[in-house]
């Protein structure tokens, strides 16, 4: 995480100059983006429910939908997941 630090460092010399490098923002636990510390407290409490969501969205079938209701529903094999 040290390293990650450091190189967000670089980036924000290289985009902002000196001063935005040495501002007090704070990095995330969670995502490794920075804040301000008075915004750092919210973020973080999101950040960790969205990261902590470990059920995914399923593949969308367009096929399925596409051609749900017509008569050729009834031939289109269902994909193996």
């Amino acid at each position: 995480m040290e390293e990650k630090k450091e190189d967000r460092q670089v980036v924000l010399k290289r985009r902002f100059g000196m001063s935005a490098a040495n501002s007090k923002l704070k990095q995330c636990e969670h995502c490794g983006r920075c804040f301000d510390p008075s915004r750092l407290e919210k973020h973080s409490e999101i950040c960790a429910k969205l990261s902590s969501k470990s059920s995914r969205r399923g593949v969308y079938d367009s096929t399925k939908h596409r051609l749900k209701g017509t008569e050729l529903a009834g031939y289109v094999k269902r994909s193996v997941v």
